[in-house]
């Protein structure tokens, strides 16, 4: 309850002393802010309707005397701050003529609320106190301490190592399972303390990548050694973000990090365990080439002793089958990648190679390659090399006879997801009554069976020499 002690005549005197007419003293009535009069003393003059409001009180309620050093509203330890400390500070912005404000816990008969009470001087006499209230933003504060010590409470039993930094890029937060794992205290890890643990050969890395990714602020992640309380160094990933407060400015860096080192530690077991299977798959490539020049040798020394043409051809055909195969096995054993082959690079080796073992005479045959560098599966290349070496094999054999000069065109192109392979030659063509589907030419059967080995379709062209062309999609072999 409040009493005035002074008239309301009085403290209109002053008011209209201090701000000049009746038009004033209606907008301390009606303003919506609670304001109220105190004279030189702290003594009550008057209080407008928003001030009765706030704290719950009418008019008639104001039957006590009310002195701002000695708020009965008050709680005991705001009546101490301003019986002491209050006097002064009021006393000394009337001496300066300045504002001040200060925040008070105010029960009422309504409940309690915040208060800030903003206190300015007048000129000649007395002083004037307007009174906000600030619950709902007390109230946040308390909502805002309160989930801060939530998650700070969920850092610290995070199974991960949790660190924070501010925007000067110093740490200022470890959580316990980072304390646990470097066995450091918190004094010790703050600000540059923790990367006095990191591996010196990681160090330099460590440093750039977090100060580039500071300087732009990006998350970053990024995977170095760190000291243990063992005394060993384990490998750490750590994954990092920037952080921003409630009015959306940069605030630091919060980072969570795990212990990676078991699967490091698996990776280089099966890195270890690929590069024996390698050096193991390259030495049965090696070895199957090898077999299988040794055969086409045997094939080019029991041929010798043979004086039939035809019995002869037979094995110069298997011999440079043979090698046609070999030459993939050669290929992959030299290889990075043990599992597919350049055929581009392929084709044209072989096609020189067969060039010269059926060509007498190179100037009356000319051989035009149109090759796409494609790397094929082996479990595509080898049945192909079969096919490129039955259809370059065929043209060279019987496309011109009797000395005839020709040309031999080789394309090997990838159109969209299919593999075009294409061999043609202008020269005597096939017989007109030869299906090529259905033929007892052992090398024709290989092309039309390995054909469908690979998936593919076979298509002969007659009109002008002779034209195969292989249409195919390379199978998934994974």
């Amino acid at each position: 309850m409040i009493k005035i002690k002074n008239s309301r005549k009085e403290s209109q005197t002053i008011i209209k002393g201090q701000l000049g007419d009746e038009i004033f003293i209606n907008i301390f009535i009606q303003s919506p802010i609670a304001t109220i009069i105190y004279d030189d003393n702290g003594n009550l003059l008057d209080v407008n309707p928003a001030s009765l409001d706030m704290f719950g009180l009418s008019k008639l309620d104001r039957t006590e005397y009310m002195n701002m050093f000695n708020n009965p509203y008050f709680t005991e330890e705001d009546k101490q701050k301003l019986g002491a400390e209050g006097r002064v500070k009021f006393q000394s912005i009337i001496d300066f003529d300045s504002e001040g404000e200060d925040d008070y816990y105010n029960p009422d008969k309504y409940g309690k609320i915040y208060t800030n009470w903003i206190i300015t001087a007048l000129e000649e006499s007395g002083y004037l106190v307007t009174i906000q209230d600030i619950s709902d933003e007390k109230k946040l504060e308390k909502d805002l301490e309160r989930s801060r010590d939530f998650y700070l409470t969920l850092f610290e039993e995070f199974p991960a190592l949790i660190w924070r930094a501010g925007v000067d890029a110093k740490c200022n937060y470890f959580n316990k399972r980072w304390l646990q794992f470097t066995g450091k205290t918190m004094e010790q890890e703050l600000g540059d303390g923790w990367a006095e643990g990191v591996h010196p050969d990681d160090f330099d890395h460590c440093f750039e990548v977090y100060s580039t990714a500071f300087e732009a602020r990006e998350p970053f992640e990024m995977e170095y050694r760190l000291l243990h309380n063992t005394g060993e160094y384990k490998w750490i990933l750590d994954m990092a973000m920037p952080f921003y407060g409630l009015d959306e400015n940069f605030s630091g860096y919060i980072g969570s990090c795990y212990d990676i080192t078991k699967q490091k530690e698996l990776v280089k077991q099966i890195e270890k365990s690929l590069e024996e299977k390698e050096l193991l798959l390259k030495e049965i490539h090696h070895r199957v080439k090898n077999n299988l020049m040794i055969i086409s040798s045997l094939l080019n020394l029991q041929s010798r002793y043979i004086e039939d043409k035809k019995y002869k051809d037979i094995f110069r055909e298997s011999q440079n089958r043979a090698k046609s195969m070999a030459l993939i096995h050669e290929r992959l054993y030299r290889s990075a990648d043990l599992k597919k082959i350049d055929f581009g690079d392929y084709i044209q080796t072989l096609a020189n190679d067969l060039f010269h073992t059926y060509i007498s005479d190179p100037s009356s045959i000319q051989m035009v390659m149109d090759i796409e560098e494609v790397r094929l599966d082996i479990n595509t290349a080898i049945p192909l090399g079969l096919i490129v070496n039955e259809l370059i094999s065929n043209s060279m054999k019987h496309a011109f006879p009797d000395g005839m000069k020709g040309k031999i065109n080789i394309d090997f192109h990838l159109e969209d997801d299919e593999f075009i392979l294409t061999v043609r030659d202008n020269g005597v063509g096939f017989p007109k009554d030869l299906d090529y589907k259905n033929t007892e030419s052992l090398g024709l059967q290989i092309i039309n069976s390995l054909t469908d080995q690979i998936g593919g379709t076979l298509e002969f062209d007659g009109t002008h020499g002779t034209e195969f062309k292989i249409i195919f999609k390379e199978g998934d072999y994974s």
